[in-house]
């Protein structure tokens, strides 16, 4: 009898190549973190005329992700393990932001922390 793949193995193939078919892409094993606008996350409150300002000066909002700007430049787009669909860009920066770390920024602080701390696969596309 032969073995058949699971749904999950085939779509995790396919996402693993999608990125390099469609742009040339580097793909790191990272820490993926959350954090959103709140004073825990960022240091600001809602008074501060920086609040929910991301270093690169948009307003933080679905698909914002901080990263070390020595590893990835901000602007870079980004594809996720986990989150096939959805394409990131690298526009804010932090201070537990080094090296092979990032943060994606999420609507709320539960939300954050529930996502908690995941090693994922990051394609950063060229």
């Amino acid at each position: 009898m032969k073995k058949r793949l699971k749904p999950q193995i085939i779509y995790m193939l396919i996402f693993m190549f999608l990125p390099l078919k469609t742009a040339a892409a580097e793909v790191y094993r990272m820490t993926v973190r959350a954090y959103d606008n709140c004073k825990v996350c960022t240091g600001k409150t809602p008074k501060h005329k920086a609040y929910g300002i991301t270093k690169s000066g948009k307003v933080a909002s679905h698909g914002t992700v901080a990263v070390d700007p020595k590893m990835i430049p901000l602007g870079t787009k980004l594809k996720i393990e986990g989150y096939e669909n959805r394409i990131f860009r690298a526009e804010d920066i932090g201070k537990a932001v080094k090296g092979r770390r990032i943060e994606i920024w999420m609507e709320s602080h539960n939300k954050a922390l529930r996502f908690g701390k995941k090693k994922l696969r990051v394609f950063v596309m060229k």
